[in-house]
């Protein structure tokens, strides 16, 4: 599936109004690069992930994002960046203690186990 067919999938999405995660959460500390899809402005900013599992995850970002706003973000792992951008849809974005944003996200597409250990390092999944 493309970038652009996994964005049309994400936009078609409802919002969640509860708790829905289906997966673990797992604290993390990346630095991924992202973009927000139809914003116009096509840079790259850096945000800091507080946490992810193999459905979505958790961003602190510098400004508010909407729900269901598009996210392409580039994760690297412990030793090299994953092979593919990941497209999340937001969720949610409520204000956080050091002045910016906690933004939790879907994924458009499930990461694989592999993928998850492979981002995580050495922080065991099961």
């Amino acid at each position: 599936m493309s970038d652009r067919e996994q964005c049309e999938e994400a936009r078609a999405g409802q919002p969640a109004a509860a708790e829905r995660r289906e997966a673990e959460r797992f604290p993390c500390d990346l630095v991924p690069l992202c973009r927000e899809q139809g914003s116009g402005r096509g840079e790259w900013l850096a945000l800091r992930v507080h946490n992810i599992s193999a459905t979505g995850i958790g961003l602190i970002t510098p400004q508010k994002l909407r729900p269901g706003a598009i996210l392409v973000i580039r994760l690297a792992g412990s030793t090299r960046p994953m092979s593919r951008p990941i497209v999340v849809r937001v969720m949610r974005t409520n204000p956080h203690g050091d002045g910016g944003w906690l933004t939790g996200g879907l994924f458009v597409r499930r990461l694989s186990p592999a993928e998850l250990q492979e981002l995580l390092g050495d922080v065991p999944t099961a």
